[in-house]
């Protein structure tokens, strides 16, 4: 089987070293080897510090593997982060809607101001110290030295346990007393596996959880023994662990992504813009009596455009809110324009066919570009 990491999502357990501080800093860990062994701190040891936000995504740290990297890029994996400690695992944390930082990002992250006292947080370490003859040998090393903090997600996507959920031998059935346990590794799994070890500590109306029940998840990421066995589809998902009340993740939606305005709809904005002029359109107007975007294009006359941010799997709340503004604006101000929905990830096919029913054409952005599926 090929991999989708383009079009479809995936899910793992990923071990973490287990922080002795509640992962709020280096906390001088003993570990037998690998990268804390010859420097003394883990990347990781940061994730349960809530300021880590960049641009309005959570930076977070674990290690990685090729396969990760690859839904990464297109910010279509989800992590479930555990530790071991005395010979039991714990859950510390879940994201999802990864996506990999590069060396820019990187760059830019240690100018934020709750990441630049990193180096004397390093340095204050007694771990570091012992492996390190100054602070300067330690600057040279950091962060050039290492792709620490590897992920982000939206902030909304990712949450740390105050409290580490304890694990019971073999928690998912697979004939394993534990799941994966190396830093350096990771166990792939099912969506249903991985809402069985989170859904009931999870809030009912979390978007961690809808990522894991809308989604579409790659079949191809999955070890051979795990996909010999049936899987379930979104809708059984939804059955075992969807919310009781559907309005609950819908204003779940509205409070974080409608009540406030967020640095991912400008940014979406931005890059839709720039796309337009790539189409020849004319008359571009935008945030004017509440319509994002209006334009004019030689082939489908005026269009006014509602942009929602979005995180793949997770587009259903964005469009049902962005059809009734949508249709609204035109009702009342341009009964002749064309609606359109700009949406910050892919919607499923069915949503598509959705919104053509209703007269709106749908518009996604990509890794590089937008795509745009007109009505008829």
């Amino acid at each position: 089987m090929n991999l989708s990491p383009s079009t479809k999502l995936a899910v793992a357990v990923k071990p973490l070293l287990w922080s002795l501080n509640g992962y709020d800093g280096p906390s001088s860990p003993r570990v037998a080897g690998g990268f804390v062994r010859r420097h003394g701190f883990g990347g990781e040891e940061w994730n349960g510090r809530g300021n880590r936000i960049w641009k309005g995504q959570r930076v977070f740290h674990t290690e990685t593997k090729d396969k990760l990297d690859l839904y990464a890029s297109y910010g279509h994996l989800g992590l479930v982060m555990i530790a071991m400690r005395d010979d039991v695992q714990y859950i510390v944390g879940v994201a999802c809607g990864v996506r990999a930082n590069n060396d820019g990002d990187l760059a830019s992250i240690f100018r934020h101001a709750a990441f630049k006292n990193t180096i004397d947080e390093l340095w204050n370490a007694s771990a570091v110290r012992a492996r390190y003859a100054s602070i300067s040998a330690l600057k040279k090393d950091f962060p050039a030295g290492f792709d620490a903090p590897r992920w982000r997600c939206p902030s909304e996507c990712f949450h740390w346990f105050e409290e580490p959920i304890p694990l019971p031998k073999d928690p998912l059935g697979f004939g394993k007393k534990v799941l994966a346990k190396m830093h350096n590794n990771y166990q792939a799994i099912r969506p249903e596996h991985a809402l069985k070890l989170l859904d009931a500590h999870l809030a009912a109306d979390s978007l961690i959880r809808q990522w894991f029940i809308d989604g579409e998840f790659d079949e191809a990421f999955l070890p051979r023994y795990v996909r010999s066995k049936p899987g379930q589809s979104s809708s059984e998902r939804a059955d075992n662990f969807g919310s009781p009340a559907a309005t609950d993740p819908y204003t779940r939606y509205l409070q974080k992504k409608e009540i406030r305005v967020t640095p991912e709809h400008h940014l979406l904005e931005k890059a839709f813009l720039v796309f337009l002029g790539t189409l020849g359109a004319t008359a571009i107007v935008q945030n004017k009596n509440a319509i994002d975007v209006r334009f004019d294009l030689a082939t489908r006359g005026n269009v006014i455009a509602e942009l929602k941010p979005a995180v793949a799997g997770q587009t259903k709340y964005p469009i049902r809110f962005a059809v009734g503004q949508v249709l609204e604006y035109r009702h009342f101000q341009n009964p002749n324009a064309h609606p359109l929905i700009v949406l910050g990830a892919k919607p499923k096919p069915d949503e598509v066919k959705f919104c053509h029913s209703l007269g709106i054409s749908l518009a996604w952005k990509t890794a590089e570009t937008f795509v745009v599926h007109w009505t008829e």
